[in-house]
């Protein structure tokens, strides 16, 4: 798609900038939404609105306790898909083994469970008390 001749960028300014002017300058774009250094110094340059991107750092702290979690349960569930894989080629004298073995992942499975049911507690109590 053709750009109009109105939206064209055809005109260039050049600034320089000392070492330390442009890693501030990176590091103040780098907090913006905009996608690069030209789009903010343009909209800077032009006094137009720069969204600023806000971090929640008491959500970080949750989640990288969700990440973790998530890793967890995912280990959980290759572990049970090996078990009912397993299932299949079972003897019958097997079968009390693999029984046990599932009994046991479903116990780790409910306690990961009840641990993402109090994180979630803990987040909507911090965030309903804002």
């Amino acid at each position: 798609m053709k750009k109009s001749e109105e939206m064209k960028r055809s005109y260039r300014v050049t600034l320089r900038y000392s070492a330390k002017e442009s890693k501030e300058l990176s590091r103040l774009c780098a907090k913006t939404t905009c996608n690069n250094l030209s789009e903010y110094l343009r909209s800077v340059s032009l006094n137009e609105p720069v969204t600023i991107r806000y971090r929640n750092q008491s959500a970080d702290a949750y989640l990288s306790q969700f990440i973790q979690l998530k890793n967890e349960l995912n280990a959980i569930g290759n572990n049970f898909n090996q078990l009912v894989k397993r299932l299949h080629t079972l003897r019958p004298h097997e079968l009390y083994t693999w029984m046990r073995s599932c009994e046991i992942t479903l116990l780790m499975i409910s306690e990961k469970k009840s641990e993402i049911l109090e994180l979630i507690k803990k987040i909507a109590a911090s965030w309903s008390s804002k």
